[in-house]
């Protein structure tokens, strides 16, 4: 079964079982979103005080997402029409239209983005199937 993992729950795949997931998300797909996203997430905890270097943060995300297939999205009008026709973000909806194109089940711990797929699971429900 094909996945489609936003940020969230490529971040979530790290923290609820980390020696798991490069296993989980090998194979798996995202968009190059998922690049801003994550480094967004570390930036924020580096500027929290929450590590004290973010190297090696960086290091393990991008060794975990180049194992995945990363879809450049880009600029489309559809993603665009999804994202004002179900009130997301133009991130969020670049994700979903991924899951749709692909007839694929998105990954995701954002509630909205869950409730506007055809097909959505948690992070956690994934790393209990595999």
């Amino acid at each position: 079964m094909s996945y489609v993992f936003d940020a969230s729950a490529i971040i979530k795949a790290v923290e609820l079982a980390p020696r798991e997931a490069a296993r989980v998300l090998r194979g798996q797909y995202t968009t190059d979103i998922a690049y801003y996203e994550v480094g967004n997430y570390i930036w924020k905890l580096f500027r929290k005080s929450l590590i004290s270097d973010p190297a090696p943060h960086v290091e393990l995300f991008r060794r975990l997402i180049a194992l995945m297939k990363v879809e450049a999205v880009g600029l489309r009008a559809e993603v665009l029409g999804l994202a004002a026709g179900r009130a997301l973000t133009y991130y969020d909806a670049s994700y979903l239209w991924l899951a749709e194109q692909l007839n694929a089940t998105l990954i995701t711990e954002d509630e909205a983005l869950c409730r506007a797929a055809r097909r959505c699971l948690k992070t956690k429900d994934v790393l209990s199937k595999r």
